[in-house]
């Protein structure tokens, strides 16, 4: 087997010069064209009136198309508009609220501020009668003690009547007399 020179192929480069040559003629696969069949001229080249033709139609169509298109965004605009000014409305109705809520809770501050105060006034109050009670109760068993201490001393001197009738509504004074 031999092998082709580097560079080269063992084939023609040319082959339709070499089946011409050989007088061998080359047969066309393709189908024959009919006589009614546009011809590839008249395919490169189209007719003015029927370019014309096809340029109304593409602009009519886009036309068409744009005025659909701006049909729909005003549709859309619109109704954008109405939730916009919907949601404006919403705002201002919130703000409303925000502003009642807020006075109200000043108010509330306000009521809870004076409250605290007079709570605070009543406590200390509380403590100060507590004090007050707990000297006065020291004070009143001072002078328990006293009183009984000069019921102690005054019993020698004392002079105890017996066996005399008791009346009705006795006290200390009619004792005494």
């Amino acid at each position: 087997m031999q092998r082709t020179p580097p560079g080269k192929s063992s084939s023609e480069a040319d082959i339709n010069k070499t089946f011409l040559d050989e007088g061998e003629k080359i047969r066309n696969s393709k189908r024959l064209r009919s006589s009614n069949s546009p011809r590839l001229d008249s395919l490169l080249t189209p007719n003015p009136s029927e370019l014309t033709s096809f340029k109304q139609d593409l602009m009519t169509m886009l036309n068409s198309w744009k005025d659909d298109q701006d049909r729909r965004l005003t549709v859309w605009k619109t109704e954008q508009d109405a939730t916009l000014t919907g949601l404006a409305r919403d705002v201002l109705s919130l703000k409303a609220d925000i502003a009642v809520l807020q006075k109200s809770s000043l108010e509330i501050d306000s009521g809870l501020s004076f409250i605290n105060k007079m709570y605070e006034d009543a406590n200390v109050r509380v403590v100060a009668l507590e004090t007050a009670k707990k000297e006065y109760q020291d004070c009143i068993r001072k002078l328990e003690k006293r009183i009984d201490d000069f019921q102690q001393q005054s019993r020698p001197s004392t002079l105890e009547i017996r066996n005399v009738p008791t009346r009705q509504d006795e006290n200390p004074t009619d004792l005494s007399e």
